[in-house]
């Protein structure tokens, strides 16, 4: 299932990245980086395996989460289930044969449950 686009706005901004709005239509999404620079995007970073861990995987780890993957074949389809650990306890899950997809719903069920 693909995320609606607020579901990708409350993810991208429980990891830092916040909108900057300019004088012209353009709307730009800024993060600022532990160096303290900022990275702009037009529209939301998007949901692919690059992004999600280079924003947001390091910063479940900082806050003591691992990040375990398996995959497997399923009625001919390529399945990936990640598991989100927290205290050496498995406890958010999720598959989908898009592997991104996949650890964008195991990361946001550690939002959802951090609210």
């Amino acid at each position: 299932m693909k995320p609606t686009e607020e579901q990708v706005k409350k993810f991208w901004e429980h990891w830092g990245f916040y909108k900057e709005e300019y004088p012209e239509p353009d709307i730009k999404w800024l993060y600022r980086s532990p160096d303290h620079t900022y990275i702009s995007f037009r529209g939301y970073p998007p949901i692919d395996l690059n992004n999600l861990f280079k924003w947001a995987v390091p910063k479940l780890q900082d806050n003591g989460y691992q990040i375990d993957i398996v995959c497997f074949e399923e009625s001919g389809f390529s399945v990936a289930v990640f598991n989100v650990i927290h205290e050496e306890q498995d406890i958010y899950d999720a598959n989908n044969r898009d592997p991104a997809l996949a650890l964008f719903w195991a990361i946001y069920k550690v939002i959802e449950e951090e609210k």
